[in-house]
Formats: C-alpha cells, structure tokens, sequence
C-alpha cells in the first residue's frame, strides 16, 4: 500500500494500515485457547479481555493463572499489543509493558508484534484510545449485537501518524499524565489494602482491641458458634442481615443507552463508567456487578450517579449513617467470592435480590462504630483521589487527539 499523506492545519500524517507497522512474523496471532487457573505467584498469569481496561490499562482486581505446554509461545514481549476480538468489549487494546510482569495472552486476544523502527509502540497504544479507532471499531460492529474482528481485519485497521519525532513528544506528553494517574491508582490500593487489613483483624480474625488493648480472641476472648454464618463469632455479638440496614435497587437502562458524555457516571456491571445525563441516587453507595463476566464485583462511591438495569446499588436507609464503610467491607470479604461465579443462569450468570438482602453477617454496633472513625476517612481519601484521576483523565483525552493530529506540535 502506498502510504496516503492526509494534510492537518499543522503538518501531515501518513496513513497506514496496523500490519504494516509489525514485525511481519508477528501479525495477528491468537491467544491460547486454555483455561484460566487461580492465581499464583508460582504460575504464569493470564491475560484475558476481562483483565483490560477500556482505556488499555492493566486490571488486577481478578487475576488468573494459566499452565500449558506451549505456553512460551504466547508468552507476551515488548513491543506487543493485543486486541479483544469479541463481545462486549471487542476492539478493546493492551500493549504490554514489563512491569506487569509475565503475561500469556487467551485466546479471545489477538496479538501483533510492533516494528519499534516504524512505530512508537506507545503512540499505537493511544491511537487505540481515541475516537477514531473506537469509532472504526464501532462502524464493524454495526448490525450485530456481539461485535467480532478477525486478525485480518484488524491487520487492515487504518492508523494515521505523524512523523517520528510528533509521536515521541506526543508519547512524552501523554505518558506524564498515565505515570501521575497510575501514582495515584497505586496508593489507593494501598490505602484500601490497609483497610482491608483492619477488617480481616478485627471482623475475620476477631482480634480487634480488647478494653485493656490486648487482641480479643488471641487473649481467651469467648467465642461461640453461630449457626447462620457457620463459624465461631465472639459471644454477645448479633447477627444481621444487609437488609436490615441497606435499601437495595437495581438501574433502569440498557448499557446501549449510556453516553461517551454527560453530567453523571453510568455504571454497568465491566470496570469503568460511562455517562448519563440523568441521576439515580446520589452520596455513598456500594455497587455489586449483577451479571455477566464481573458478576460480584463491588465497589465504593460517593457521588451522583445512574445505574445499568442489572448493576445493583447498597445504600444506607435514612436513619442510619455510619455504617456503609464497614458492610462495603463486609460484601468484598464474604458476599463477593460467593457470588462470582452467578448463582443463577449459565451462559450469563447473575445474581439476584436476595443474593445481596439476605446475606447475613456479625455484628457489634460498639466495634462498628470504631472501624468507621479509622476507615471512613481512608475511603474518603480514595475517593478524592479517585476524582483527581478523573481529572487528569480527562485532561489527557482533551490533549490526545490535538497530539495524535499534530494540531500541538514540538519545537
């Protein structure tokens, strides 16, 4: 193909096609068709559609493992980027960086190996993100309800580039802003990771601070079994159900009818949000994936907010306050791994109502009240820098198609 020169008010960009800009051994290979194993440390992990965020990030709230004997083959090297081939998130990319670590890539994942002397590998990796790629994607996948690219046509994907020197500094620019927003991804885990912690010790492990400030259970405290949860809880403690403090409520929209804009976040069952230009409800919630692959996943918000139709929201009745943090941390420990896998429905896995109402838990309103003067403030701090990633998001998506069309040029 002979590159078409496409003039911009600034310069000019040559059009190409994806499989020219690879290694020409390297075009548009298929994962290994494996099944996902638990994680460990000891195995290769597994890349799958559902560990990619839309905006190409790595997600690590899931991670499997994956054992084959020609793993080696699809063992990922830089330079490589994969794309989803199928469902919901067909189109979706992720070009590997080695700090993630090893990774092999499934088989609903399509992989091409970059020519880093014809393309800046990262430069790739925003054109995936941006409007016109999506919007290539979108005009495929019109007339089906579940999108599906070959690795020829994804071979054929038109990319436009600037000449070598735009693409560093547009790589430059942009990668400043991923590094601050994956600074603050980092600690925010870290910041949930300790309070996890705290509720492990004290609510799992029941060595919360006895009155002399010793561990409660590790001290002698007496412990009895409950026959609900099924385990030993320390005694005089009660035995509650989320209903009995949450009202509970689904979304009423299709995810078709969520917006690339608007004025409150849309949140389906996949990691991430869209928009809407209508609300829901609005301040603290728990959100619990309701089907599909995330089924289970929960999160923690505090904000106004619209809901996909099978994406449920927990939030506190009216006479109480306080205690949401505390049930957020009780639905990850207990309720999440039970309802993973769906407990209802096959080829779509879901859950129901009273999956969430009815899930039962101890509880010591004293011991409550003093895990919320800890950890309220921490998901308060996640919150805020949640919302400050937001923001540099969006900065970078406002920059990003200026940069890609050489509209703001280096000097």
């Amino acid at each position: 193909m002979e590159n078409e020169e496409l003039k911009t008010e600034n310069g000019k960009l040559k059009k190409y096609k994806l499989g020219e800009l690879c290694n020409q051994d390297e075009i548009g290979i298929y994962g290994i068709p494996a099944t996902a194993e638990e994680f460990s440390e000891e195995k290769i992990r597994y890349l799958r559609i559902t560990d990619i965020s839309d905006d190409g990030i790595l997600l690590d709230d899931d991670k499997k493992s994956v054992s084959d004997d020609n793993i080696e083959k699809y063992i990922l090297q830089e330079g490589d980027i994969v794309f989803a081939r199928t469902g919901n998130s067909t189109g979706r990319a992720y070009l590997y960086d080695k700090k993630d670590g090893i990774l092999a890539f499934a088989g609903f994942l399509i992989k091409y190996g970059l020519d880093k002397n014809k393309v800046n590998p990262k430069f790739l990796r925003y054109y995936t993100i941006g409007n016109t790629y999506k919007q290539w994607v979108k005009n495929l996948s019109v007339g089906s309800t579940r999108g599906n690219i070959s690795a020829k046509t994804f071979a054929e994907c038109p990319i436009s580039l600037p000449d070598r020197k735009q693409q560093d500094f547009t790589v430059d620019v942009l990668s400043s802003l991923d590094d601050k927003i994956a600074l603050i991804r980092r600690m925010n885990v870290k910041l949930e990771q300790m309070a996890k912690r705290l509720y492990d010790h004290w609510f799992v492990q029941f060595d919360f601070p006895n009155a002399d400030g010793t561990p409660y259970k590790a001290s002698g405290g007496k412990m009895v079994w409950n026959e609900t949860l099924k385990r030993m809880i320390p005694e005089g403690w009660e035995v509650k159900k989320i209903d009995e403090f949450c009202r509970i409520f689904t979304g009423k929209k299709d995810v078709n009818q969520s917006l690339n804009s608007g004025k409150y976040k849309f949140y389906s069952c996949a990691p991430g949000y869209k928009f809407s230009d209508e609300k829901i409800f609005e301040g603290k919630a728990i959100l619990i994936s309701g089907n599909g692959s995330y089924t289970g996943r929960t999160i923690f918000v505090n904000e106004a907010f619209d809901l996909y139709q099978r994406t449920y929201a927990v939030v506190l009745k009216d006479n109480l306050t306080n205690w949401l943090e505390y049930i957020f941390f009780t639905v990850q420990r207990f309720l999440a791994p039970k309802v993973g896998g769906g407990t209802h429905g096959s080829a779509i896995p879901y859950i129901v109502y009273d999956d969430i109402a009815k899930e039962s838990f101890a509880f010591s309103e004293e011991l409550v009240a003093e895990f919320g003067k800890i950890v309220i403030p921490i998901l308060s701090e996640i919150v805020a820098k949640e919302k400050e990633t937001q923001k540099l998001t969006a900065l970078r998506d406002r920059l990003l198609p200026l940069l890609m069309n050489g509209q703001v040029e280096v000097r």
